[in-house]
């Protein structure tokens, strides 16, 4: 190591008397002794909170913002209280006393239920002022982290509170919202400023040298005092130190620490040394603990430089009497490791480490406190820990290293980087054979690394071998060639042939060229073929040369034939269709003769299908007289003539004897149709479609006409009367345009010409009359005119809209004129007016009457949120009220009110009301067994909610005591019977099912050897558990505690245990029967035979059909086999030829290990235990360095800095 001068330290000398040591060095706090328990204590006092809660609050009608709050469904109201619930996910529900007061009830979770109050109370109650003079200073403690504090007191209160901006001089808080809650508000405030205002905060500037000392007394202080000390880490470089709390606590912790720092300024000195960079880190400590430990131990603080300084200058500051003493801890502390390097190249560091680090840990093992680095990058290798194990390990590295670099040779050779997965080949067997062949380690770089180059090391004539082996590989593969064919995959099979026989030609014949076609059902015409560049070229040219004969022998067309000529074209004996297919060489095909189709489909070359096809149609004109007649039909005619999926083309193609009727194609232009056919039906065919082209042409003439929308009703007429007038008048149907339309207002008229301009003729008169806007007037008794207005004018907009926009003034509220204008097209006023007096009929026609229900069952006939009621409304057109329910705090003598008034038509009063005394809940027993209750009532009562939701019940289930065979279901008489029927049925299913079960309990007992158990069980439960699952059986053996026993119990259906007991005795017989022998094999070849994870020996045994059991005592040679005689004597011949090839392996891994042993072999104990002996001197400090001047620098030796270590993977014992 190097060594470095040692500095003359400096001392500083001082006036005053020294203190005391405990003054001066008070202890250092340790912190808490105390183990913390596993897991949570419980805290007394706390409380769980429920996860809703509900509040409930009324805000008087003298302090409703509005005057006149209206709670309709559709109002303005309810649309911000429903807006409101969507955004804050609480429910509000709103209701109004006779008081006129305003009651609202807000439930969900409690943050959001504080919000939706807070945002409801500003909307809905007056709202006051309030300002606050606060000190800036406090208002950070209002605001709280965040503004948390100032969101969660703004929720508790229900106010809107403003606190100044930062760059505001201001320091007042406005607070908004109801006058209670602005109080609740001013006295939190004024809570959290007087409480800031009796604590104090004091910021000290203390040297940073002297704060290790004030760290030693701060928590005696905080105890103490009560107070926060803040003292800035070693890493901070700042002298600052604060302390905050108590106002009191605080000046007391001042004058302390301003005293700690006086006495320590007067008494204290320091020194200098020199220790090495390296070396700083074991004086530091994890953490810093050891130089708390050295304050603790000598009261000397150690003041180290900052790790990203080159200077080695370390400084003790203490006093006089303690100085020496740290100085001695500290050259300890720094001596106690050594660092030293070893040169060994970087590629050689994984064999010095070993297969899973087998070789250093050999080094290591008697070195415990030896730390092993490996540095790739400067090719060293670290070693780090106590002075002399630090040489031992070091001794070992070197002699380990040199003789590997005698042994042990590398390469590398560059090949391209798209040849190296061939090179590695599938699944690595090729790179695995060529690592075996050469006895080397091969690395071949991954694709993300877009490197070339493979690196190979080991012996000098592996490397060399394998080297050879891998650019024979890249010349082979620099001159292959891989291309790709396109080849109709319909012809894929013909080129394969039989047997794959045609594929194989063409591989021998272009030098074994691999060709490859796309995988069964992936649709892809592209084959790939790959070998040498000139082979390949040929292979490619076959193959497209076979695809286009392919093509051209396969050139397909179809010809239609009248099935009745078919006979014909095969002709006597088949004759005829031989003798085309003998003169063209193509395939023709018939369709079979129960078959719709007449097409003949005609393969081969193209000028032999044209050829054959002449043929054909030649044989159909000499039987038939067969015609070719074109008809000249407009093509915007054509689709109606085909119809939809062609089913009106093929309707006469069917009622002309088949003929063949061609339309062009849509995108021809053309208006050319050929039929072809006998004549006579050719002829029947064409007037059919001149039919069908004429009709169409008449009615398809068209005319149009606008009208606004809203006149578009009248038109129409009630249930559209008016235009089946039309049609039936004119012939024309009129269209009106849809809400997808463009045109809103334009009306079509299709049909005849005559019909449509008459019907366009009557659509303009009455478009004409709409037109005409009239004014007229009508007496409406004012007691009707609240309906009509209410809901702010619902009804109103109803009749304007159903009325093309009529308008209709009533007079305003409070005046006693009757008189209501109206103003529109005059029928528009005209069908108005008549509903205005149908409206008034049907109020006067309305009665009230009141239906008796009792009390307690109104929540219930209302059902969740008043669905119920709102759905009888709906459904009969009336309107009901409930009497208002009597709160908790009212007179308890007051009477429920059972009346229910309904109102409306008399005939829809009457069962309206019959509908809500059928929502009347009913309680009905219903005869469920007791053993069966816990089924109905389902896994954490999901089976009874199911039913109580599914059927609108209540289901009451008797407590366990009772024991009673029923159940309670209370609810409306329909739903009742309805769950009523379910409970049946779910009891009849339970009966079915238990006697099922009584059925599958039926147990067999059997006695089998218990030597036969295992076997019967199988590996792991696998031949149990397939029985199981064939007969359903359950199978029972003994338990561990009862080895000796034979009784086996097979339990399920009775003909299933008697099937599965017939199996078990027929395996036994076979067991019975099976022979036993042994064979002794060395114990390290037992693993070898078994195989990673047993594949091996279950490889073996499935082949030989036997059982191998290895001994459970390692150590023990005997391996068991068991099955049928011949069977065994295989088996055991098989695996003693694998021993022996194994033996033979071990025999020479063990002469290697041999020889290696000699140049890793770790120093014998008897060495250390020598040296043990010769004891160890400590280093002594002579004379104080303080009071004497330095003569020499023996007494203060340098520390020598090492190399820094590196960041590669370390090995040997984790560092302390």
């Amino acid at each position: 190591m190097e060594s470095s001068s040692v500095l003359e330290p400096s001392v500083e000398p001082t006036g005053s008397p020294a203190p005391s040591y405990a003054e001066a060095f008070p202890p250092l706090d340790t912190g808490a002794t105390g183990t913390a328990a596993p897991g949570k204590a419980w805290v007394p006092g706390k409380t769980l909170r429920p996860s809703t809660v509900t509040q409930v609050f009324t805000i008087p009608q003298v302090e409703q913002r509005y005057r006149d709050f209206d709670l309709g469904e559709h109002s303005e109201l309810m649309r911000r209280v429903r807006s409101l619930m969507a955004r804050t996910g609480a429910e509000v529900e709103l209701s109004k006393s006779k008081d006129q007061s305003l009651h609202v009830v807000v439930s969900g979770k409690r943050d959001l239920v504080l919000e939706t109050r807070r945002q409801l109370l500003a909307a809905l109650q007056t709202q006051a002022n309030l300002d606050m003079k606060i000190p800036r200073d406090h208002h950070k403690y209002i605001l709280g982290k965040g503004g948390q504090k100032l969101k969660d007191l703004e929720k508790n209160t229900a106010t809107r509170i403003l606190i100044p901006r930062t760059e505001d001089t201001s320091d007042v808080i406005k607070i908004t919202g109801t006058k209670e809650n602005i109080d609740k508000a001013r006295h939190y405030i004024q809570s959290i400023s007087d409480e800031q205002a009796k604590l104090g905060f004091e910021r000290l500037n203390i040297p940073k040298n002297f704060h290790p000392f004030i760290t030693a007394k701060s928590q005696e202080l905080r105890e103490k005092y009560s107070v926060r000390i803040n003292i800035p880490p070693p890493s901070v470089q700042s002298d600052d130190i604060t302390i905050a709390g108590d106002r009191d606590g605080v000046t007391h912790v001042t004058d302390e620490i301003n005293q700690i720092y006086e006495t320590k300024k007067r008494t204290t000195t320091t020194i200098s040394i020199q220790v090495g960079k390296s070396q700083h880190k074991y004086i530091i400590g994890p953490k810093g603990h050891t130089l708390q430990e050295i304050l603790k131990e000598t009261g000397v603080s150690v003041e180290m430089p900052p790790q990203d300084s080159t200077t080695e200058t370390v400084t003790l500051r203490g006093e006089r009497d303690h100085i020496g003493k740290a100085l001695v801890v500290v050259y300890e502390k720094a001596s106690s490791v050594l660092v030293t390097e070893v040169k060994a190249p970087a590629w050689l560091h994984r064999f010095i480490i070993g297969r899973q680090g087998q070789n250093i840990s050999k080094i290591t093992q008697d070195l415990p406190k030896v730390h092993v680095e490996f540095n790739a990058e400067k090719e060293l290798i670290i070693v780090e820990g106590p002075p002399n194990e630090v040489e031992k390990a070091r001794d070992q590295l070197q002699a380990f290293t040199e003789q590997l670099i005698r042994t042990m040779d590398h390469d590398s050779v560059k090949i391209p980087q798209k040849f190296h997965r061939h090179i590695i080949g599938k699944s690595g067997a090729t790179i695995s054979k060529l690592k075996t062949q050469t006895g080397t380690l091969i690395t071949i770089p991954s694709d993300d690394a877009n490197s070339d180059v493979i690196r190979i090391e080991g012996s000098p004539e592996g490397v060399a071998k394998a080297k050879e082996a891998l650019l024979d590989l890249s010349n082979r593969m620099e001159n292959e060639k891989s291309e790709s064919v396109r080849v109709e995959q319909r012809f894929h099979s013909l080129i394969i042939g039989s047997g794959g026989e045609k594929i194989k030609q063409l591989r021998d014949t272009c030098n074994g060229v691999q060709v490859v076609f796309p995988e069964q059902g992936r649709k892809s015409d592209f084959v790939e073929v790959r070998g040498p560049k000139a082979d390949v070229a040929r292979a490619v040219q076959m193959l497209k040369k076979s695809n286009e004969d392919l093509i051209a022998e396969n050139y397909t067309i179809t010809v239609p034939v009248f099935k009745k000529f078919h006979k014909n074209v095969i002709g006597r004996g088949g004759a005829m269709i031989r003798k085309i297919r003998d003169e063209t060489g193509c395939r023709i095909e018939l369709p079979k003769n129960d078959a719709d189709s007449d097409v003949i489909t005609v393969i081969g070359r193209k000028d032999a299908v044209d050829k054959a096809k002449k043929a054909i149609l030649a044989i159909q004109d000499e039987q038939g007289s067969m015609v070719t007649v074109e008809l000249d039909i407009p093509q915007k005619y054509h689709i109606a003539i085909i119809g939809r999926k062609g089913k009106l083309l093929a309707q006469i193609q069917e009622e002309c004897g088949g003929v063949s009727i061609k339309f062009p194609a849509a995108k021809a232009q053309s208006s050319k149709v050929v039929i072809r056919g006998p004549a006579d039906e050719v002829e029947r065919a064409k007037g059919q479609i001149n039919e069908l082209a004429n009709e169409r042409a008449l009615n398809s003439h068209t005319e149009e006409v606008r009208a606004k929308r809203e006149y578009h009703r009248f038109l129409i007429g009630r249930g559209g009367v008016t235009m089946k007038q039309i049609r039936e008048t004119t012939g024309a149907r009129v269209l009106f345009p849809t809400e997808q339309d463009e045109d809103p207002e334009l009306i079509s008229i299709v049909g005849r010409q005559e019909g449509c301009v008459e019907a366009k003729a009557i659509l303009m008169e009455k478009i004409k009359s709409l037109e005409n806007t009239v004014e007229e007037t009508m007496n409406v008794p004012v007691k009707y005119h609240r309906h009509f207005v209410q809901q702010r004018g619902q009804v109103l907009r109803s009749l304007a809209e159903e009325f093309g926009g009529v308008q209709i003034s009533f007079p305003r509220s409070g005046s006693d004129s009757e008189k209501v204008v109206l103003k529109g097209a005059k029928e528009c006023v005209s069908s108005a007016k008549q509903r205005v007096l149908e409206v008034m009929a049907d109020i006067d026609s309305q009665v009230t009457v009141e239906c008796e229900i009792p009390a307690e069952h109104h929540r219930s006939v209302m059902g969740q949120r008043g669905s119920n009621v709102q759905n009888i409304t709906k459904d009969f057109d009336v309107q009901i009220k409930f009497p208002e329910r009597v709160s908790a705090d009212a007179d308890p003598d007051a009477v429920k009110s059972n009346i229910v008034k309904v109102t409306g038509k008399k005939d829809n009063v009457d069962r309206a009301c019959d509908a809500l005394k059928q929502l009347v809940p009913v309680t009905e027993e219903v005869n469920v067994p007791f053993e069966y209750h816990r089924f109905i009532i389902g896994k954490k009562g999901a089976g009874v909610r199911q039913l109580m939701e599914q059927h609108n019940v209540n289901i009451t289930i008797p407590r366990l005591e009772e024991s009673v065979d029923h159940v309670l279901v209370k609810g409306p008489v329909d739903s009742v019977a309805r769950c009523r029927i379910a409970l049946e049925e779910q009891v009849t299913r339970l009966d079915s099912e238990k006697e099922d079960r009584d059925r599958k309990a039926f147990k067999m007992e059997i006695h089998i050897d218990p030597k036969y158990h295992s076997k019967l069980i199988g590996r792991r439960g696998t031949q149990i558990s397939g029985w199981r699952a064939k007969y359903d059986v359950q199978f029972n053996f003994p338990s561990k505690d009862e080895p000796e026993s034979d009784l086996i119990v097979l339990q399920g259906y009775e003909e299933n245990c008697i099937t599965a007991k017939e199996e078990i005795d027929r395996i036994v017989g076979d067991y019975e029967s099976q022979v036993s022998e042994t064979i002794d094999v060395d114990p390290r070849c037992h693993s070898r035979l078994i195989g990673q994870r047993g594949r091996s020996i279950r490889k073996v045994m499935d082949d030989f059909a036997v059982e191998v059991k290895f001994p459970a005592d390692k150590n023990s040679p005997t391996i068991t086999i068991t099955g049928a005689p011949d069977n065994v004597d295989d088996c055991k011949e098989h695996l003693l030829l694998i021993v022996e090839e194994q033996m033979q392996e071990i025999q020479e891994r063990d002469e290697e290990r041999a020889l290696m042993s000699q140049y890793t072999q770790a120093p014998s104990r008897q060495m250390e235990r020598e040296r043990a002996n010769t004891g160890n001197s400590s280093f002594v400090v002579r004379d104080a360095p303080w009071s004497a001047q330095l003569e020499n620098e023996q007494e203060f030796p340098t520390m020598g800095a090492a190399s820094k270590s590196s960041s590669a993977p370390s090995w040997g014992p984790r560092r302390r």
